[in-house]
């Protein structure tokens, strides 16, 4: 039972976190160049809010163990995406690097939340 309250609390702290940079990164990609859907910028949208919405998809499929296991993992994979696209973006130019290095951080976090969350399912 504490493994399960521990992990709705981590559950809700990281889905806040990532949609809360997520919209962060949506309102600094307004100052990116727009492109068509391969650009920069709709590549970070789509990952950062791909990050959210496997979160979603891990707690809607909590009482599912390999598939709420897989679902973070897929978050995981998002989030590393995510980062890679705020370091091409920060290469282009289109961040400031102290934005840059904030926004790398909360992914770290988010990334480590996932992890913690994972370890006490397998516990």
């Amino acid at each position: 039972m504490e493994n399960r309250t521990i992990n709705l609390l981590i559950a809700q702290n990281v889905y806040s976190m990532a949609t809360q940079v997520a919209l962060h990164i949506f309102e600094l990609s307004r100052a990116f160049p727009h492109g068509g859907s391969e650009s920069i910028r709709s590549k970070l949208i789509q990952a950062s809010g791909n990050v959210c919405s496997r979160l979603s998809d891990a707690w809607q499929n909590r009482n599912t163990r390999n598939i709420h296991i897989e679902k973070l993992n897929q978050a995981t994979e998002k989030a590393t995406a995510t980062l890679n696209l705020i370091q091409e973006a920060l290469d282009y130019n289109f961040l400031d690097p102290r934005i840059a290095g904030l926004l790398n951080k909360n992914y770290q976090e988010i990334l480590d939340k996932i992890s913690d969350m994972i370890a006490n399912i397998k516990t």
